[in-house]
């Protein structure tokens, strides 16, 4: 018998979001996560030809663009 341990990213899902997924998390369309994509602000995975998109990458260019706006005045 093999011994298999179970790590948080198997009880939780998988940590690659489909582009669909990942515009939902950071609640945007898919065509603006596409265009920063494109533009290099967030980072994704090919698999099959087809972008991935990790949640630490997100969590990433959530906290990025909060510290970048955190100066700017309402």
């Amino acid at each position: 018998m093999t011994d298999v341990s179970i790590n948080d990213d198997m009880i939780s899902g998988s940590p690659l979001l489909t582009a669909e997924s990942a515009a939902a998390y950071l609640t945007i369309s898919v065509s603006t996560l596409n265009k920063y994509r494109r533009a290099g602000l967030v980072q994704a995975t090919y698999i099959c030809a087809d972008a991935r998109y990790h949640r630490d990458d997100l969590d990433n260019f959530i906290a990025t663009r909060r510290n970048s706006s955190e100066g700017r005045a309402s």
